[in-house]
Order: C-alpha cells, then structure tokens, then sequence
C-alpha cells in the first residue's frame, strides 16, 4: 500500500516558514488535495485534511481510499509518496515504517529546488547570440548587490528587453517575484529587492518575454539498492498558463507527439537530472521549458525555465492519457464552478454555447469536500481538434457571466 501526502503547501514547508495559510488558501488546498489520488494504485491512501465525499465523485478517483487522519500501515510498512520531500513528510514516512535510504536527503531537496540549482541549466537552443544578452549559455544572470541588479537590467534594455523580472532563491508557479521594467523602482518594489538581495545568493534576473508556446516535461529519478541510478522520461505536456505565468493547465496528447517535439529540451533535462541525482536526489523533477522570439524575431527555446524537485500538475495530467482515445487530444484545467450554474451537469451546454460541440468533459475532482460544494474543480476536456482545445482554455480564463 502507497499513503499519499498531498502537501501542495510544499515549498513553505520545506523552508520552514512560519507562515499560517489563510482559511481561502487552506481550502484552495483541501481542494487540490485528492487529486494526488491520479498517482495512486488501487487501494492506496491519499491523506486529505479534510472528509472527501464520495456523492458527486469522479470515476478518475475511485480507484483510491481517502482518510484525513494518517493510517495505520499494519506489520507491512507503507511506502509514503509527497507531493514533495519535506521535515513534515520525512517524519510520516518514518513513522509508516518506511526505510530511510528510501528517503532523499532534505539538502538535496532543498538544493534542487533552489534558483541557485537551476540557474546552472538555463541554457537557450536555436537562438541568435547577438540577440540575447546573455548569450546561449544563460537565459538570465544571478545578481548579487544593487549595482549588479541595475548594471544588467540595463544590459537587458541594450539587448531589446525593457520588461523584465527577478527570482529569488525559491520561487515556483509564479509566485514571489518581481516584475517591472527600467531601473526605476517604486518604494514596494526597491523593498523586495533590497530584502532578496540580503540572501548572500542574490536573485536571478532575466528578461521578461512571451512565450510562444511551453511544456512540462516530466521525469523519475529511480535509485534502487544497490544505489545505482535510473532515470526516465514519464512524458510531456503542453503547459498554459495564464497572463502573470500562473499554471492554468495542460495539454496532453498520446503518442509521443509532445516528447517528440520538444527532444532537445528531454535530452537536456535528462543532463539535469543526472545532476540532481549525483547531488543526492531521487524521486520526480518537473521541468519547464518554453520557445520564444528573441529581440532579433528568432525562435529560441529556453530549455530549463524552472526545475521542481516535487510532483507536479503536469505529471498528473499525465495519468489522464491514457482515457484519450487514438487521435484524440486532451486539455485538463482547474475551473471556477461558480461561473457555469447547474455545474457540472451543465457542461455539454455551456460547450454547445461557446461554440465546441465536438469537445467531451468529464469531470476528474469531487463536487463536496469537507461538506462544502468546491469552488474550484478540474476537468478533462478531449476532442480531436488541438486548436479548438487551445481557444477553449482561452475561454475559460477570460471574465464571463453565468447565464
């Protein structure tokens, strides 16, 4: 038996921050929380903080048990599988039984999900040196003090970028970052920078562009007894994101059609992953990567935007692949329920109205967790026209009414 953790409250646990999430994003989370059931065998665990109900359930999901207090493993020990290694998620597995070699070192973890780690892959294929600032080498550049800040966000405006943005050391979906053009901070801004730049290992600057198009790519980092390593490439997704970069969804197609498109990027993170596992890591990378026009018009692809050392929505947009009939493709998103009435018996109509009457729904997370309705659901959307897919998830992020 597998107990899974969804501690989608990953990165704040593994820097231990003393943070207390809102009652919104706890319920964000208990939301988000039985969809880690998709990795599950059946009769696994997933530990939700709080009751699933299985009225309005989805077929995706059966196949799994939810508890919201952690089971007891028995004489067999359990193998425990996070969302993402933390102190929290080490002691539950310890606890289950589960043998310590089994575990990474949180070090690892830690050094694999920092921009520090990731600043050493983010090299650019395809495109024009004399249209990048930094070259093919480095899409962007770690900066250290204020005078390096401002010395390279000119260089960026040199080269064509006036937009730019700037990471900390952690710093994933989006999240807790800076983005602005010029030199020119306002008091808000200048106080972000100054309070990053306190960190000894800087930020990451880089310049801000649109990304033509963007994948998930999806590995595993196996090691097994005798500690040697294998490492496999579990598939690609398309990733949508919305206007500030925030995952939206994913594209799935079978085939190999994704990972064939996007070889360059899979050769590459195949080298990232070999580094993480000779720094102590094994277990899932997620790494994203995306294709864009530099300053020059060229397409270029950016083969290592962010490493996550975790599970991630991609890899579990993966599982759904395997419901795609031959020829069929698949856009499974996160949506707002308040904005369809009658959801989710009335998705077929609301398709019909929007104009994709091709396009088949099913519904992949629980209506009722915690005895509340959810606010947020996801839905595997599938059809044969990837272009229709596409202006669907337009759709879906744009303002609309409920009828």
């Amino acid at each position: 038996m597998k107990l899974l953790i969804p501690n989608f409250n990953f990165e704040d646990q593994l820097l231990q921050r003393a943070t207390k999430p809102t009652p919104q994003t706890h319920r964000a989370l208990a939301e988000l929380a039985p969809l880690m059931a998709l990795l599950a065998d059946n009769g696994d665990v997933v530990q939700c903080p709080q009751a699933v109900d299985r009225t309005q359930f989805p077929p995706s999901l059966n196949h799994a048990k939810f508890s919201v207090e952690q089971p007891t493993c028995g004489a067999d020990p359990c193998r425990v599988l996070p969302w993402g290694w933390t102190r929290e998620t080490v002691e539950s597995a310890i606890a289950c039984g589960m043998p310590s070699q089994q575990i990474p070192s949180l070090d690892a973890v830690r050094l694999i999900n920092s921009r520090e780690f990731n600043a050493r892959f983010d090299e650019v294929a395809d495109g024009n040196r004399q249209h990048l600032p930094f070259g093919t080498a480095s899409f962007g550049t770690e900066c250290f003090t204020l005078d390096e800040w401002q010395s390279a966000v000119k260089k960026l405006a040199a080269f064509g970028y006036d937009r730019w943005a700037a990471k900390p050391q952690f710093s994933h979906a989006g999240r807790n970052r800076l983005l602005a053009q010029g030199t020119s901070l306002n008091p808000a801004q200048l106080g972000w920078l100054n309070k990053q730049l306190r960190d000894p290992r800087g930020v990451y600057l880089e310049p801000w562009v649109q990304p033509l198009e963007q994948a998930g790519l999806q590995f595993e980092v196996i090691r097994d007894e005798a500690g040697g390593v294998n490492i496999g490439c579990v598939g690609v997704t398309q990733l949508l994101t919305d206007h500030v970069g925030r995952y939206f969804g994913s594209l799935i197609q079978a085939g190999g059609i994704q990972e064939l498109k996007w070889q360059t990027a899979v050769d590459y993170g195949h080298r990232v992953c070999r580094e993480a596992a000779a720094a102590g890591y094994f277990g899932p990378i997620g790494i994203d990567a995306f294709q864009f026009r530099d300053s020059g018009g060229a397409i270029a692809t950016r083969l290592c935007n962010d490493i996550n050392g975790r599970y991630t929505m991609g890899r579990l947009a993966l599982q759904l692949r395997k419901k795609l009939p031959p020829g069929q493709t698949g856009l499974w998103c996160q949506v707002a329920t308040g904005r369809f009435s009658g959801f989710p018996e009335t998705l077929p109509e609301w398709l019909q109205q929007w104009g994709f009457p091709d396009v088949e729904a099913e519904v992949t997370s629980p209506q009722v967790i915690g005895n509340a309705s959810v606010a947020t659901s996801t839905v595997l959307f599938a059809g044969t026209n990837k272009g229709a897919l596409l202006k669907l998830a337009e759709t879906l992020q744009a303002p609309r009414k409920t009828k």
